[in-house]
């Protein structure tokens, strides 16, 4: 067959490999198999997994290879979502002001990358919490002033890189220790919005931490066993684990 038809059949056995490959979710496969194939089209479908960056379907380092390796310049001029992969892929590897250029060049297209791809309306919540530059109560006044699809699932190879009440080192709770009530509740309105049942968890977690850096440990104790109360064994394994913590 391969004989018989040449370069058109092995292109074809290519893409059917890098379809099984997807289907399989092993996405480092896939886009090796499409890259093959010279259809850009096809590599982009085996790069839209990051959407979510989801670690049931990619580790972080296979994301990260693959990010660097396919992502291309040529690629993202045409696909304008993939910046946000590549604005990830700074932060994760520490790389700040390379993570701000490509949020900037992000926000500026976001117009256009939103009509192209409706599900970038969900992914931008994770670059607003990655930018640095912004407390969180920016972050979540700017996301008041966007539109969300309500209840929908925003999943992270490691939710606490993007959620930063994990990790103080990225945004420090003080912020949310005056005003905290109409602090929490905006919060409640606009992230709350698209973790649905694990906001309870999260807002209960946030208050404990508050309490506990003020030195108010029976308040922070009391906290912490609400969060504790509200976990359930569906919610991600970060958020339970910062439950416990």
């Amino acid at each position: 067959m391969l004989e018989r038809d040449g370069p058109k059949s092995y292109n074809s056995q290519l893409k059917k490999a890098g379809d099984w490959f997807y289907k399989q979710k092993d996405y480092s496969k896939a886009v090796a198999f499409y890259r093959q194939c010279g259809n850009t089209g096809d590599l982009v479908k085996g790069l839209s997994f990051m959407y979510n960056h989801n670690s049931e379907y990619a580790s972080i380092e296979d994301t990260l290879t693959i990010i660097h390796t396919y992502v291309t310049d040529d690629i993202v001029k045409s696909h304008l979502f993939l910046l946000e992969p590549l604005a990830w892929a700074a932060y994760v590897e520490g790389r700040p002001e390379e993570m701000a250029e490509f949020l900037d060049r992000y926000y500026r297209q976001f117009p256009k990358i939103v009509l192209q791809t409706p599900q970038s309306a969900i992914t931008r919540y994770s670059l607003l919490c990655m930018d640095y530059r912004e407390s969180m109560k920016d972050v979540t006044r700017t996301m008041k002033k966007l539109t969300f699809i309500k209840g929908a699932k925003i999943t992270s190879p490691s939710i606490s890189q993007n959620l930063p009440f994990f990790h103080r080192s990225f945004r420090d709770l003080s912020e949310y220790a005056l005003d905290t009530e109409e602090n929490l509740l905006l919060w409640t309105k606009t992230i709350g919005v698209l973790l649905l049942e694990e906001s309870g968890t999260l807002i209960d977690s946030i208050r404990a931490g508050l309490a506990y850096e003020q030195g108010n440990l029976a308040a922070a104790h009391e906290f912490a066993l609400s969060a504790c109360a509200k976990r359930k064994d569906s919610f991600a394994p970060e958020i339970q684990f910062c439950s416990f913590m």
